[in-house]
């Protein structure tokens, strides 16, 4: 006995029984997925409220979002043209306090060596109270001079 398919009855079977087969596979995982979304659906009615306050605010959010994102932009532009300044200000005030730190140092190393120098001429000849009154005047006076006659010879 000899059975004879045409190539369309066969395709028809073939797509036939590939059909039954999906159907049966999928039956599982749709009946899944309806209790998934029963879940689902209990969730949002159960955060109905909550999902309305969320969602009605979104907008606001967004416009902030853009709003924030504008000011970024305007920020790191102002940043990049203004950062070369600052450096360069930064440099001028470093070099302006090194320089006033250089010269402070020579001015007490001025009137350490003047003190020192007062104080020995006249420890070898100091006996009397008087004599030290006279030291500590002296070294009073340099102080001034350095510190006060500086100031105006360099204005």
């Amino acid at each position: 006995m000899v059975i004879q398919f045409t190539l369309q009855s066969l395709i028809f079977f073939v797509f036939c029984v590939l059909g039954i087969t999906v159907t049966l596979l999928l039956i599982p995982i749709l009946l899944n997925m309806g209790k998934i979304s029963g879940m689902i659906r209990g969730i949002l009615e159960a955060n109905k409220d909550s999902l309305s306050k969320c969602i009605s605010k979104a907008p606001d959010i967004v416009e902030n979002i853009e709003k924030i994102s504008i000011n970024m932009r305007e920020t790191t532009d102002k940043i990049n043209m203004s950062a070369p300044v600052i450096l360069k200000d930064v440099e001028s005030i470093t070099g302006a306090v090194k320089e006033g730190v250089e010269a402070t140092n020579n001015v007490i190393e001025n009137v350490g060596l003047a003190i020192n120098e007062t104080v020995s001429a006249y420890k070898k000849d100091a006996l009397t109270v008087v004599n030290y009154l006279h030291i500590f005047e002296e070294v009073i006076t340099i102080i001034y001079r350095n510190f006060f006659s500086g100031k105006q010879s360099g204005k």
